[in-house]
């Protein structure tokens, strides 16, 4: 998709949630409307838009389904008019959904998202099970909430993966011993990749870098499960010059993160680094649900970085305007900042230059890798020949993502979670990792 200015008034956040088994319309629309209920419009329709895909043949639906959903997804949004959540439920067969979710962003912010997300699945699962009396009561008011500053919203592609467990325990170890909080790890990491995706020449590093850190914070206590506007962008500066320990780097980050919010305001054209919350769907019984990534968001950046705090992982994402970056070059950087975390952890004295390594040599495929290679050649249609190739990069798509953890499910006779294809880099050799890990029973 190419990347194009859009108004702001189109700053909209999307969810979208892969649904296997029977979803009832009509219950979907019932946990709507409480949803509207409980966060202040009482009375107001909550519709779900409903498009079928089963008149399609087969093979034509999963391209169509990540069509409409974009098309879904770049819709107007008008705050007036419009509820606070606007659904869209897409049927691809009879057991199999993808449902839509949209805010705008002058209403709610990102982490609200996942607020209204959680719940209207929790509701779907108390109305379904006729016990609505379980449900929560109004929510909490919001009061006051920050204003953001008018900036110009971009579309943005994104790629994700798992940052691997030692680095993640490491991260959360170094922030306790530094007594900063983790975002500030991901602060200075973003900082010394910058510089050296910025320098020219060895000479050019060691420059001041500033990061606008965006995180779930809430402005007050008791405000958590309260949904609004609160984003509130913090600049950071980050000083390299004269190739400072990693961990020096850290304390002044924590420093500057202990003071607060000050008068500098976000600018254009400058780095944004979220921290958050991972989305937790409920268990309804009857159903399977999951997150898609499509791999498209809005930004205000033209690149983002996003660090998701998940039960047993921490999750990073790079979002590129495709007009600044390229996405041979935002895979690179992926993958170059998940070894200045590894490096940083391992060795936080470490001047910061020294962060990067150099890239190591191919290998051979193991047997396991070379089954799911097939898989996913049966899947594409193509051959898949390199083991470190995106999935997405092959010209796939989240609902044949799906169905290819599906048939790795049946013919190796393991539960693999489809997440392991979505939030994570869509490699051959990662997946091969993950099933091993299973196997093993970790």
């Amino acid at each position: 998709m190419n990347s194009r200015l859009v108004r702001p008034g189109d700053d909209v956040a999307t969810v979208v949630v892969d649904v296997e088994g029977t979803l009832d319309l009509a219950v979907l629309r019932q946990a709507a409307d409480w949803l509207t209920e409980r966060h202040g419009e009482p009375g107001a329709a909550a519709p779900v838009d409903v498009v079928d895909l089963r008149n399609l043949p087969p093979e034509e639906r999963s391209a169509a389904a990540v069509d409409r959903l974009l098309e879904r997804m770049w819709l107007p949004y008008d705050t007036a008019t419009h509820p606070l959540v606007r659904l869209t439920a897409l049927q691809v067969d009879e057991d199999w959904f993808a449902v839509l979710a949209s805010v705008h962003r002058d209403r709610v912010d990102t982490r609200s998202l996942d607020i209204l997300t959680e719940e209207l699945w929790q509701a779907y699962g108390a109305f379904a099970a006729d016990a609505p009396e379980s449900l929560p009561a109004a929510a909490p008011a919001a009061g006051s909430q920050v204003g953001r500053p008018a900036r110009p919203v971009h579309r943005i592609r994104t790629v994700s993966a798992d940052l691997p467990g030692a680095t993640a325990a490491g991260i959360h170890s170094m922030a306790r011993a530094a007594d900063v909080p983790c975002s500030a790890v991901a602060v200075a990491a973003v900082a010394v990749l910058l510089d050296r995706v910025d320098a020219d020449a060895p000479t050019d590093r060691g420059r001041e870098h500033v990061v606008d850190l965006v995180t779930d914070e809430r402005p007050r206590p008791g405000l958590d499960r309260t949904v609004g506007p609160f984003e509130e962008a913090l600049p950071v500066r980050v000083d390299l010059a004269g190739d400072p320990p990693f961990a020096d780097v850290l304390d002044h980050i924590g420093k500057t993160l202990a003071l607060g919010p000050g008068g500098e305001p976000p600018e254009e054209g400058r780095v944004t680094l979220r921290w958050r919350r991972e989305l937790r769907l409920p268990r309804v019984p009857g159903l399977a649900l999951d997150v898609l990534d499509l791999g498209v968001a809005t930004s205000r950046s033209p690149l983002e970085f996003a660090f998701t705090e998940k039960e047993s992982a921490l999750g990073l994402t790079v979002g590129w305007r495709e007009d600044v970056l390229g996405e041979d070059a935002a895979d690179r950087m992926l993958d170059a900042l998940r070894d200045v975390l590894a490096n940083a952890v391992a060795s936080p004295g470490e001047p910061v230059f020294r962060l990067l390594p150099q890239a190591g040599p191919s290998r051979a495929p193991s047997d396991l890798e070379a089954r799911v290679a097939a898989v996913w050649a049966a899947e594409l249609d193509v051959d898949v020949l390199d083991m470190d190739t995106d999935f997405f990069e092959l010209g796939g798509n989240s609902f044949q993502g799906a169905a290819v953890i599906g048939r790795l499910r049946r013919e190796l006779g393991i539960d693999l979670p489809l997440r392991h294809i979505f939030d994570q880099p869509a490699t051959v050799a990662r997946l091969a990792r993950e099933i091993e890990r299973i196997q093993r029973g970790q």
